[in-house]
């Protein structure tokens, strides 16, 4: 699923966007799970570069079309 996702929001489709948030949302949600019985530091760190990408890919979203960087 993650996969399909992915190759959505390289081929800029926006339906891709918020459902990329939410797949990485469920996916930290779930890690965050794990790390509340045993910690881990490199779930740890999975879990906050999936809640940069989460941002990045919001910061995204939300740019207004055809605005570059």
């Amino acid at each position: 699923m993650k996969l399909g996702v992915v190759a959505g929001v390289l081929r800029g489709q926006r339906w891709a966007y918020p459902l990329a948030i939410g797949v990485l949302g469920a996916f930290i949600a779930y890690q965050v799970y794990r790390l509340s019985y045993a910690f881990s530091l490199g779930l740890l760190l999975l879990t906050l570069f999936d809640a940069v990408i989460i941002g990045l890919t919001w910061r995204e979203y939300t740019q207004p079309a055809g605005e570059d960087g």
